[in-house]
C-alpha cells in the first residue's frame, strides 16, 4: 500500500511546525491534538503527557484536496494505534479524522452538484 500520509515523532520538527502554523504549546501535563490545515496539508498533531510516553506524533497528507482518501487510511492507522496503546486521546483523534472525513465527503457532493 502506498501510503500519502508523512508520519514522524521528532518532537523539534514537530514544534517548530505547529509554530509556525500559529498553535502554541504551552502545557506538558495535558494531552492535547491539533488538526489544521498549513500550505494545503492536513495535519493531525497529538502530543502524549503520560510519562514514559510523553512526545508528539505528527500526521500529515500533503495537498488534502487531491489526497482526501488517504483520510481513510489514517483513520485505520490510528485505530491501529489506539488498540496497542489504548489511550482515550486516540479516540479523540479518530473522532477528529472522522469529522474532516465528513467534511471532505460532502465538499465533494457539493463540487459535483449532487445531493
Amino acid at each position: 500500500m502506498d501510503l500519502k500520509i508523512y508520519i514522524t515523532q521528532d518532537d523539534t520538527e514537530i514544534l517548530d511546525y505547529i509554530t509556525d502554523a500559529g498553535i502554541e504549546h504551552d502545557n506538558d501535563n495535558v494531552d492535547r491534538i491539533f488538526t489544521f490545515l498549513l500550505s494545503d496539508s492536513y495535519n493531525l498533531v497529538i502530543y502524549f503527557s503520560e510519562e514514559g510516553d510523553k512526545g508528539f506524533i505528527l500526521f500529515k497528507i500533503a495537498d488534502i484536496k487531491k489526497n482526501l482518501s488517504e483520510i481513510t487510511n489514517l483513520k485505520s492507522i490510528l485505530k491501529e494505534l489506539q488498540a496497542n496503546t489504548k489511550q482515550n486521546i486516540i479516540r479523540m483523534a479518530i473522532e477528529q479524522v472522522e469529522q474532516m472525513e465528513m467534511l471532505g465527503m460532502a465538499a465533494e457532493i457539493f463540487k459535483d452538484g449532487r445531493l
